[in-house]
């Protein structure tokens, strides 16, 4: 379902991998129309982007109505999938530009993370002491944009050790679409403009 083999290391200080057609065209279409077709929402932030949260009950329904959703949501949440991610990096970044000191043994497919109610407790519990020993989990949102929705630049939460974005449409540049990585700030008042966005 996902070609991770497609994902390639680009030009960046940051460790990112790309790809093209990552998924095909046709279970994009699939998804597309799965998540189209869903009349319950979580929520809508940043003015555009309406999200179904991994934990919440129109989540459970959608997956339970998905069939697709549910086999890249199977997919995405086990710790063998995790494990592929983990091994892509460290084989792209040898030159340890990026490393994993405190490779995580414990993997939860159930658990999420209830991003407003994040605290110094529950990042220790999530991180183990002394960030040596971290319990992870994944948290998902399958997302729709309306006409327009842009978001400003930012850094994403600190908890997370991998990002994933992946756009089921083919939006063309001119007309907005494209992701941008921007260097990191080295200084401080600086990178506090890049503010933290969940």
């Amino acid at each position: 379902m996902l070609s991770t083999n497609k994902l390639k290391k680009i030009k960046s200080n940051f460790p990112i991998l790309a790809g093209n057609n990552v998924v095909s065209k046709n279970i994009c279409n699939l998804l597309i129309k799965e998540i189209s077709n869903s009349k319950l929402f979580d929520d809508m932030i940043m003015g555009g982007r309406s999200r179904i949260n991994k934990g919440s009950k129109n989540f459970n329904l959608y997956i339970k109505n998905s069939v697709n959703s549910a086999k890249l949501f199977k997919l995405l949440n086990s710790k063998s999938f995790y494990k592929k991610i983990e091994n892509l990096f460290t084989k792209n970044f040898m030159d340890r530009s990026w490393v994993n000191l405190h490779k995580p043994q414990s993997f939860s497919p159930k658990k999420f993370t209830v991003k407003k109610k994040l605290n110094s407790n529950e990042l220790k519990n999530l991180l183990g002491n002394n960030y040596t020993n971290p319990k992870i989990n994944l948290d998902i949102d399958f997302s729709v944009s309306k006409g327009g929705y842009r978001l400003r630049p930012h850094r994403d939460d600190i908890t997370r050790l991998y990002n994933f974005l992946i756009y089921l449409t083919d939006i063309p540049k001119k007309n907005g679409g494209s992701l941008t990585i921007y260097r990191k700030k080295a200084k401080e008042n600086l990178r506090k403009s890049f503010k933290k966005i969940s």
